[in-house]
């Protein structure tokens, strides 16, 4: 059991590196990559268990490849529908890669998962001594220690996803109301339609600022996330968020040229 605690933690931390690095490559900066505020991504680490478990002893490379491939596929698939099906939130989408099943899995990916599994059980040698030397009361506690800061971040993020969706669904119901009060546009209720939706737009605006704080880390990490229920709030939020990032980089870059000026 500590054995694969410690491969749980480690490769979970690997795979966040991994991630972060993809995504610097690809967006030229940084992103705190996963659905876990910490420096980890637990599907790398149970995916590496399950790999490590079940096909440890193969010797043969082209088996372990493929077999690596089909367990990380099955697991993207299984962690990707239960994120959908739990949190009512496409996470991320693979719907524009050629024969991808359902948008959660698709055969590029596999390949990664299968390469990037396979160089993963070559290295438990090493991974193993660490784990060896560590097999003490101070390693039992460390791995302890961070299992429960692991457990702990987990119910922290569900909470905030289920906090937001709230958010997202006050949303909803407050630009139907704004546009219920729009649409009744008669002269005889005019003032009273204008302070009702005056009253109600602050409102929208505050619900919107407070959504905003809660999804800026999980959208900035999940770029592709969809809301299969409130997706229209969810883009005006998104698109509040790359304005002021937007707005952030002008203003320094123009005080990048006053410091040199």
């Amino acid at each position: 059991m500590y054995r694969y605690a410690c491969y749980f933690l480690i490769f979970s931390f690997l795979g966040w590196c991994v991630e972060v690095a993809f995504h610097a490559i690809k967006s030229g900066r940084f992103v705190n990559r996963g659905f876990l505020s910490g420096p980890i991504c637990p599907i790398y680490g149970v995916g590496i268990c399950l790999v490590a478990l079940l096909l440890g002893r193969i010797d043969s490379l082209p088996l372990l490849f493929v077999a690596s491939a089909f367990i990380s596929t099955a697991v993207e698939l299984a962690v990707g529908f239960l994120m959908d099906k739990i949190f009512d939130a496409r996470w991320w989408d693979y719907s524009s890669e050629k024969l991808n099943l359902f948008g959660y899995v698709c055969p590029k990916f596999s390949l990664i998962w299968g390469l990037l599994c396979t160089v993963a059980v070559r290295l438990l040698g090493v991974v193993d001594v660490i784990v060896f030397q560590t097999d003490s009361v101070f390693g039992y506690v460390t791995v302890g220690v961070l299992t429960v800061l692991v457990l702990i971040d987990t119910s922290a993020s569900c909470v905030r996803v289920v906090r937001l969706n709230r958010r997202l669904e006050l949303l909803e119901l407050f630009a139907n109301e704004v546009s219920s009060a729009l649409s009744v546009g008669s002269d005889f209720i005019g003032n009273g339609v204008y302070r009702g939706t005056a009253r109600v737009y602050r409102e929208y605006e505050r619900i919107v600022a407070e959504a905003a704080a809660l999804g800026v880390r999980i959208i900035d990490a999940f770029p592709t996330l969809k809301s299969r229920s409130y997706n229209r709030q969810l883009e005006i939020i998104r698109k509040r968020l790359n304005d002021a990032k937007e707005r952030n980089s002008r203003k320094s870059k123009k005080d990048s040229r006053k410091n040199r000026e």
